[in-house]
């Protein structure tokens, strides 16, 4: 379920950064209905190929003492994080919580505009 090229966030912040695309960090745990959601979303045809293609996947598995998880504060699974990877260190575009698939293609596109 959900896009099959979901990479480890090590891999896809290098792999973002080296294409200049935006890194999404996908916060999904098994056996969670927010996460199935998030993930069915972005599967979704209305989230579109084009954009997928355009930012950089990876799965980030959500834990509540993550550091990760703190730093963005992702406070539950089902959440992405979009992220500038051009700088130094990855800057912080936009925590998306749970949404329709309409809704994540337009967040995904924002974040496309501003890294480029």
């Amino acid at each position: 379920m959900g896009p099959k090229d979901l990479r480890t966030p090590e891999q896809a912040t290098a792999d973002a950064r080296a294409a200049r695309k935006p890194l999404v960090l996908v916060y999904v745990v098994e056996d969670d209905l927010r996460s199935r959601l998030l993930l069915q979303a972005l599967a979704d045809p209305a989230v579109g190929d084009d954009v997928l293609k355009a930012v950089v996947l990876a799965r980030a598995p959500w834990a509540k003492d993550a550091e990760d998880a703190k730093r963005w504060k992702v406070s539950q699974p089902g959440t992405l994080v979009l992220l500038d990877p051009t700088a130094p260190e990855p800057a912080l575009i936009k925590v998306v919580k749970l949404a329709p698939a309409a809704a994540l293609r337009k967040e995904l596109e924002a974040a496309i505009k501003q890294v480029k």
